[in-house]
């Protein structure tokens, strides 16, 4: 079985290294996108650090928080990664470690080869607003000083749209779905996503936070929905952070998790408990 682990990073390098090595097996192809406003990263330093897997760098584009460009980056991957044909693709993000072996990883594919690994959550009555309205203003919000007054023009904006009975969800007839941008698919899905890129950019470019309701929501309007399993398989902690940075007090509970990945790392705030699962890992 093959696996394409799609790497969405803007800071960790040192972390994308260790997570490059986790995965640097014979089945794997790893395909990365950087954030172009790193401007500086050394790519020349990544391209030899794999012996065994595919390593890819795709297109890159300047990501926004909740803006469209989270999506774009997303399609950059999977749109690189399906010229291979792998069994599975997984997004994960260079913050991200693996839990479990490439051994592990593969037979538990392999057992539920098929199985759209998608995580689905209830939705929240403000979460239509995102994309029952047009927000052109999405993608400046988190960019510039000046991004309190760009929020205030972009709430203000919504203002006519309600008054002219704007409605994109009733225009496009959706059901609307959200839930993890994360995710584990199969090809058949990933070249699906591919051929319907250009009803992603209609029903979603001007929507806030897409990349939590794009992959839902084509799936659910699809036969795909058939085949889904409502867990992303991602050891992510919410309850105590947005979302948590785990320390090395939690290896005994990540190591103990069955999940297969966890999010979110970080080597500024505690190195020690990504070294401890490194190197329990890559031995």
């Amino acid at each position: 079985m093959t696996h394409a682990y799609l790497i969405i990073a803007h800071n960790e390098f040192g972390l994308l290294k260790k997570l490059i090595n986790l995965l640097d097996c014979n089945s794997n192809g790893i395909y990365i996108h950087i954030d172009k406003k790193n401007e500086n990263f050394n790519f020349a330093e990544f391209e030899k650090i794999t012996k065994k897997a595919n390593l890819v760098f795709v297109p890159r584009v300047e990501v926004s928080w909740s803006g469209f460009s989270q999506v774009q980056s997303e399609l950059s991957l999977i749109k690189e990664a399906v010229k291979k044909e792998y069994d599975y693709y997984h997004l994960i993000s260079g913050s991200d470690l693996p839990l479990k072996s490439n051994e592990f990883i593969d037979d538990f594919f392999e057992k539920n080869r098929g199985k759209e690994f998608i995580l689905f959550e209830e939705i929240e009555p403000y979460i239509y607003k995102r994309v029952r309205y047009y927000h052109f203003l999405r993608e400046f919000l988190f960019k510039y000083k000046k991004g309190q007054f760009l929020r205030f023009l972009n709430e203000v904006s919504i203002i006519p749209q309600i008054l002219l009975g704007i409605n994109r969800i009733k225009r496009n007839g959706l059901e609307i779905k959200k839930g993890s941008q994360w995710f584990s698919i199969t090809h058949s899905l990933a070249k699906f996503i591919c051929e319907n890129e250009k009803y992603i950019y209609k029903n979603f470019k001007y929507t806030s936070c897409a990349d939590e309701m794009f992959l839902q929501t084509l799936v659910h309007n699809s036969k795909f929905k058939n085949s889904v399993v409502n867990d992303n398989c991602r050891h992510i902690d919410w309850t105590r952070g947005r979302p948590y940075i785990f320390r090395k007090e939690d290896y005994q509970s990540l190591i103990n998790s069955d999940k297969l990945w966890a999010r979110k790392f970080s080597e500024k705030i505690d190195k020690e408990i990504v070294e401890n699962i490194y190197k329990t890992l890559l031995c």
